[in-house]
């Protein structure tokens, strides 16, 4: 066991050596060589490390990373609350059931820059507006997962829960909730993925903070690195949520079930 989990670490530092490595070669031919780009239009590894230990060294990074992790958090769990009252409210109405659907799987394909005219008239040019788009990006999401998940349940296991006399509440929470939970899970995963792109929207177009409003100044700065560098800093920090938190999630699910 010891082992493999050596070789596992070995063999995810061996990937990431040649991922850099090939980052380099790539800008040493690209800008350096052949001069095919100029030196704002890409950045190397050393220069997206240098400029990520200065704006760690300044405190911005550290604060725009809390800054946004604290509107994800509030945007996700709102979503959470939201896309689960119009799952239940999509099960419960079976006259109007595709309709709805419809409804929902069409309004989750729309771009999040959408809603945002709607969030700055609504609510200002603040946090509740970046909230707001949050919501919105992913609640459609998991409401469709969580419906998707609960159809997929053996209609045997809710069959029995009334013969054995159970109400709804009791059917919910030890029938088909459980039943239904690693959809669940990868309902969750994904409405946060779809959070994260819409914070990241709503930050690059409207924020004075975070990281997004990093990745703009970046931009207008001509400072590739920089915005390299908080590119980077987004996909380590979803790789993190992805591995520690839904990943043993559902880890331990299929380990319960005898999956693996």
């Amino acid at each position: 066991m010891q082992k493999n989990r050596i070789h596992k670490i070995l063999k995810t530092v061996v990937f990431y050596i040649i991922l850099i490595a090939v980052w380099q070669l790539i800008y040493y031919v690209f800008v350096d060589l052949t001069h095919v780009m100029k030196p704002y239009m890409f950045a190397s590894p050393v220069q997206v490390l240098r400029r990520l230990f200065i704006l760690c060294a300044n405190g911005k990074l550290p604060r725009a990373v809390g800054i946004s992790l604290a509107r994800l958090f509030t945007g996700f769990v709102l979503s959470v609350l939201t896309g689960s009252v119009l799952s239940l409210g999509l099960i419960k109405s079976k006259l109007f059931y595709e309709d709805l659907r419809s409804i929902l799987a069409g309004t989750q394909a729309l771009p999040n820059v959408c809603w945002l005219p709607f969030a700055i008239l609504w609510c200002g040019i603040n946090d509740s507006a970046i909230i707001f788009v949050i919501i919105l990006g992913s609640a459609f999401s998991l409401a469709l997962s969580l419906d998707s998940a609960i159809k997929t349940i053996n209609p045997i296991y809710v069959k029995v829960a009334k013969t054995m006399s159970c109400g709804p509440v009791t059917t919910l929470v030890k029938i088909i909730i459980p039943a239904a939970l690693p959809g669940i899970i990868n309902g969750l995963r994904q409405a946060w993925a779809f959070a994260w792109r819409a914070l990241m929207a709503s930050e690059v177009l409207n924020a004075s903070m975070g990281l997004g409003y990093l990745m703009t100044m970046g931009r207008e700065n001509l400072e590739m690195s920089q915005v390299m560098g908080v590119m980077l800093i987004i996909m380590f920090i979803g790789i993190i949520f992805d591995k520690l938190i839904f990943g043993i999630a559902e880890t331990r699910i299929r380990k319960n079930r005898g999956i693996c």
